[in-house]
């Protein structure tokens, strides 16, 4: 792969990340209700889920969403999960600090399956992966330093803008002025996203 198609990978790969949607109103929803280690944990979740889209896309293997009756399931479930966390961010009220400790380490593993599980049934990354990356692959999809190439560029445009996100929360949280606002505004982000991928899901 050329450093000019390298760099036009990461810008696009960056824009994709940085769009609205379910992932990254799940990483400000944990860095807001469980403090920025979690919101951190759940951008690693979702950087994983790309980096096996990567490595699927690279060996030729059919993507997860082409296996017969998990989409679905798989669909519904992170859609209530959404779901459920949007809800629980517009009914608890914003408390004085930071949240305990224990809690927020307790989160951490479920947070980062939570990003991991949303990113492999999240149609735009499915499409993309399945799709577009495979014109990068050309002759030498298999190769180890393709895969590596790939990797690095993952880490960098989406796990940098993920920790951005998350980064941002965290800290407009710790700011009793904005904690209310931020709260309801992920709450909502959570239920449309929820929204959006049971719609998918069915159609």
């Amino acid at each position: 792969m050329s450093t000019a198609s390298a760099l036009l990978l990461f810008l696009t790969m960056t824009m994709l990340a940085a769009a609205p949607g379910a992932g990254n109103a799940l990483v400000v929803s944990r860095s807001v209700s469980l403090g920025i280690g979690n919101g951190i944990a759940t951008a690693a979740g979702i950087v994983t889920g790309d980096l096996i889209f990567i490595a699927i896309a690279a060996t030729g293997i059919s993507t997860v969403a082409e296996i017969d009756g998990l989409a679905w399931p798989l669909h519904l479930v992170a859609a209530g999960y959404l779901l459920w966390l949007g809800i629980s961010q517009l009914t608890t009220t914003p408390g004085d600090g930071p949240p305990p400790v224990r809690r927020a380490r307790a989160g951490l593993g479920i947070s980062y399956l939570s990003g991991l599980l949303l990113t492999l049934v999240d149609v735009k990354a499915i499409l993309f992966y399945s799709s577009l990356l495979p014109l990068y692959l050309r002759d030498d999809a298999a190769s180890p330093a393709t895969f590596v190439g790939f990797a690095a560029i993952a880490l960098l445009s989406v796990g940098g803008v993920k920790l951005g996100y998350a980064l941002t929360a965290g800290h407009l949280t710790a700011r009793r002025h904005f904690s209310a606002g931020v709260k309801r505004l992920s709450g909502w982000l959570l239920i449309v996203a929820a929204l959006v991928l049971l719609w998918r899901g069915l159609a």
